[in-house]
């Protein structure tokens, strides 16, 4: 903590430094990684590396991060297991205009009338265009189905807040949406189902002072959320424990110089923080151990050549 009361980060954590590349060439002469970090642009040596970015991060600079290339199993995994996008849109009044023991709702659409099994309106669909999602069906756009739940956040810390989540690939695409065109149709979500909710508490719903979109998918440090098994995992064989194996140099007695962490390296809880979490934990244990082993084999090594007087 500072004299002033804030909370104040070591100096061995640098803020802002943009990992470039990753250069283990050398490990296994020098046991030690090479780390390019731009702001200012140098190289730190580390002994070990952990490394965390999201899979969606892995699978677009991989091939770049990583000198040498990442070996061919790994590479099949980062490639292979899947990686979704989301998006959380945040509505603010100036009041709560629903009642104090409202929860949310998840929409559920009466087109009955529509034939869903028709592409034209599988708002789902991978392939699906922008053009294809905004158009108008029953008097909204076709994206706006892919809201999948309108939730109070906390009566609390945001007694004013709705929050929409949207999931798919609209929310791939609502990044780059004008965000005034966003904002309507979000609304016209939030009128058609919750008008009843007003009503019971006896208001009106009221235009929001002001909203807050998410944008993983277009932040460089993120592309997306939430990794997932895909059916392209299970055809080649490759899995969370796949991409948690450390890259290790032998020479050095087997030293993991290259370690994987994330929610994406955890077999059970993916796509969770406290999968996350774990990972790191595990991964600290991991070079811990190692240096552990390495000093009990030192320790017999003297015994077994002085009899244990040192």
């Amino acid at each position: 903590m500072s004299e002033s009361g804030q909370f104040k980060l070591p100096e061995y954590i640098q803020l802002d430094r943009e990992v470039l590349q990753i250069d283990y060439t050398d490990a296994i002469n020098e046991g030690r990684a090479r780390v390019l970090v731009r702001n200012p642009s140098t190289f730190i040596w580390a002994d070990h590396v952990i490394v965390t970015p999201s899979l969606g991060v892995l699978k677009a600079t991989h091939d770049l991060l990583f000198m040498p290339p990442l070996p061919r199993k790994k590479q099949l995994t980062i490639q292979n297991l899947g990686f979704g996008t989301a998006t959380k849109y945040y509505l603010e009044f100036n009041e709560p205009w629903w009642p104090a023991d409202f929860d949310g709702v998840s929409p559920l659409w009466d087109d009955i009338e529509y034939d869903y099994s028709d592409p034209r309106w599988m708002y789902w669909r991978s392939n699906i265009t922008v053009e294809e999602l905004q158009a108008d069906l029953g008097g909204f756009p076709l994206w706006v189905r892919a809201i999948g739940q309108i939730f109070t956040i906390d009566s609390r810390s945001h007694p004013n807040m709705l929050r929409a989540w949207i999931s798919g690939p609209a929310s791939r695409y609502m990044d780059t949406w004008d965000p005034a065109y966003v904002r309507t149709h979000v609304m016209a979500v939030v009128r058609r189902f919750l008008g009843s909710v007003a009503a019971a508490a006896g208001k009106q719903i009221t235009e929001p002072t002001d909203a807050h979109q998410s944008k993983w998918r277009s932040n460089l440090f993120t592309r997306g959320v939430y990794s997932f098994r895909s059916v392209d995992s299970d055809r080649n064989d490759v899995w969370a424990r796949d991409l948690a194996e450390p890259i290790l140099v032998e020479s050095a007695g087997n030293k993991p110089i290259v370690c994987f962490a994330g929610e994406a390296t955890h077999s059970i809880f993916y796509s969770t923080v406290h999968g996350a979490y774990e990972t790191g934990l595990r991964e600290a244990k991991r070079i811990s151990d190692w240096h552990s082993s390495r000093s009990s084999a030192t320790r017999n090594l003297v015994t077994d050549r002085f009899g244990g007087f040192l």
